[in-house]
């Protein structure tokens, strides 16, 4: 019969395991449904503190019919790098999109 603290270790480790594999991001690979006429666009945003806020704005801008990718960064700049179809989504939706967000878009 194995020991309670080997069990102990075995249920933190997997729970751990659980956990960061919940919360990282998810990584889609834009290539297959970006076309020539799509636009790219970079955008600096204020105050991009942390993963969760970086989640929340793509979040947001992937709801937007049109939006192809979205990233986020935080360093060395809060930049945000969108690739989408300007004949179903314009540049003034991609930026009220981030600012219902609580961010401000320069």
């Amino acid at each position: 019969m194995k020991s309670p603290l080997y069990i102990a270790i075995l249920l933190v480790i997997g729970s751990q395991a659980l956990i960061f594999n919940a919360c990282a991001p998810y990584e889609e690979d834009p290539s297959e449904s970006i076309s020539a006429s799509d636009s790219r666009l970079r955008l600096t945003v204020d105050n991009i503190p942390c993963q969760p806020c970086i989640v929340k704005i793509e979040g947001a801008l992937k709801k937007l019919d049109g939006i192809k990718y979205a990233k986020a960064t935080i360093a060395p700049q809060d930049n945000l790098y969108v690739i989408f179809d300007p004949k179903r989504v314009t540049l003034e939706q991609i930026k009220t999109a981030i600012e219902s967000t609580g961010k401000k878009v320069r």
